[in-house]
């Protein structure tokens, strides 16, 4: 009688005993189904939202890691800075198509020129109050020219029109010679265009101006603005090659929004050196006020190093880069300085996700260890109510691993046909149990949540933004069952098969045969 024969026979003479451990089987490979259809759901899902990403990274302070340093340590926290050096060589990574830096330009003035101020967008609840106004405007403090920031540009595409955030509507953006040498061509606002009354072609005067500063307290803006306290003004003049627009959200309820669409629509986008370029003018300026700075200045390798860049956006090959970026960027920074990417849009559902994925891991490893461990015990009890059928064989001359091999079969067609059975349960169990968590936990997150800050550094602070409702996020959930799910599932239940059988066969057959019919 061969062995398949053997093991069809012991099944059906045991049918009572075969129910039982079939279903002890079942009942434990469907926690662990479960567990791993949620696993695999969590992951997927967490693909499925990444995917949609827009692939904008940003780098920033770490502000959570450099406050908990304060709160641990009684010594100064030092974060060290770091320049365009640094910055090109994780623009140099991998998965990073194009990047872009900033070297901002203050103190550029102008008589003739007017800034962007759109009062028609302002949120409602402001209409009572000074909001109306441009705070940000020399002109409404009673002066007679206008304060503007230049917006320094390293990549010649401009990052922000290739990430989307603004779109170019007329003209043309740099070229590699006009970025290289920092020539003054300039990119500007369709707003500003017609507020001042310009067209594409024109020319544009600034005048930079470095004034005094004061010593202490609050200074009056026409005594600190004054030709008296005028240090050196400098005149630049810049062509306009290209005009953008910038899609402004109607009826945003959103007050941060408002004031950072004033900043865009203000933006005058110029080469980086032309920003760099105002360096030698304060050292011209500090070697006659404080003569003692102007060694460090010359101390320093490059000028570039005096310069805190800002803005720092790198844009990806593909979403699903984004960690694999942030893992080889982060190793290149400093402490204290981290990536940050648009994923705070789903941070809702991916806190709830984290959550289901603690669950699983519990109901994983409990189910496994009482998988072992029940299935195990009932092995060793039903092995040795066999014991004397096992002496005979044994006595009569069959080999052990003939034997061995023949108990395996009966327990593995078992558990075979529970595994499959348990896996269909545990995958349609859990998959409606993680759907209905994760809309229950974005329901009630929702609810409670009334305000979300945004962190200086970070892609939502420069104007970038993605928003996902919790509808989209649910859509995006997926727990369908794939050929990865069903191979994990199946090598981990058999793998759990194997353990639990083979030590209670292996204790059995230490034994000779007359001490195992005794």
């Amino acid at each position: 009688m061969n062995i398949f024969k053997r093991i069809y026979i012991n099944l059906q003479r045991n049918l009572k005993k075969t129910l039982v451990l079939l279903l002890a089987f079942f009942l434990t490979m469907t926690l662990s189904s479960g567990a791993v259809s949620i696993r695999q759901a969590v992951y997927t899902t967490d693909r499925n939202l990444r995917s949609e990403l827009p692939t904008i990274a940003t780098i920033r302070r770490d502000q959570n890691a450099i406050r908990i340093a304060r709160e641990n340590s009684t010594e100064w926290i030092y974060i060290e800075e770091f320049g365009g050096g640094l910055i090109r060589e994780i623009g140099s990574l991998p998965q990073v198509r194009a990047f872009n830096y900033t070297a901002w330009g203050h103190h550029f003035f102008s008589e003739g020129l007017y800034r962007v101020f759109l009062p028609e967008i302002i949120l409602d609840y402001y209409l009572d109050n000074e909001m109306l106004s441009d705070w940000q405007s020399l002109r409404e403090s009673g002066l007679s020219f206008e304060n503007f920031t230049l917006k320094g540009i390293h990549y010649y595409n401009v990052l922000d029109i290739e990430a989307g955030l603004i779109s170019l509507a007329e003209g043309r953006v740099f070229d590699e010679k006009e970025i290289n040498n920092g020539e003054h061509v300039a990119i500007v606002s369709r707003e500003f265009l017609n507020i001042n009354n310009l067209h594409l072609g024109d020319s544009i005067l600034f005048e930079h101006r470095i004034y005094q500063e004061p010593s202490a307290g609050i200074v009056n803006l026409h005594e600190f603005y004054s030709v008296d306290n005028l240090l050196l003004s400098t005149p630049f003049e810049f062509e306009i090659i290209g005009v953008f627009e910038y899609d402004i959200i109607p009826n945003s309820t959103d007050a941060f929004y408002f004031l950072q669409s004033m900043e865009i629509l203000n933006r005058i986008y110029v080469p980086n050196k032309v920003v760099e370029s105002t360096l030698p003018l304060y050292i011209q300026v500090f070697s006659e006020t404080q003569p003692e700075l102007l060694k460090e200045f010359h101390d320093l390798y490059n000028l570039e190093e005096l310069i805190q860049y800002e803005n720092m956006v790198f844009l990806l090959e593909d979403p699903l880069l984004l960690r694999d970026f942030a893992i080889e960027a982060i190793e290149l920074l400093p402490d204290f300085w981290t990536v940050s990417d648009l994923s705070s849009s789903f941070t809702e559902i991916s806190s709830s996700m984290e959550n289901l994925n603690w669950i699983s891991e519990i109901l994983l490893v409990g189910s496994l260890v009482a998988a072992v461990s029940i299935v195990g015990l009932l092995t060793m009890l039903f092995l040795k109510e066999r014991k004397n059928e096992i002496g005979i064989y044994l006595a009569i001359g069959t080999k052990k691993t003939t034997l061995i091999l023949q108990l395996l079969g009966e327990v593995f067609t078992i558990s075979i046909l529970a595994i499959v059975l348990s896996l269909f349960s545990g995958h349609f169990i859990s998959s409606r149990f993680a759907a209905h968590f994760l809309q229950q936990s974005l329901v009630s997150r929702a609810e409670d949540e009334n305000f979300r800050s945004i962190e200086a550094g970070t892609p939502e602070s420069m104007g970038f933004r993605f928003e996902m409702s919790m509808e989209e996020m649910l859509d995006n959930f997926d727990a369908s069952l794939t050929n990865e799910l069903v191979f994990r599932f199946l090598a981990l239940s058999l793998f759990s098969v194997f353990i639990s059988t083979l030590f209670p066969i292996l204790y059995l057959f230490r034994l000779n045969p007359r001490e195992i019919l005794l």
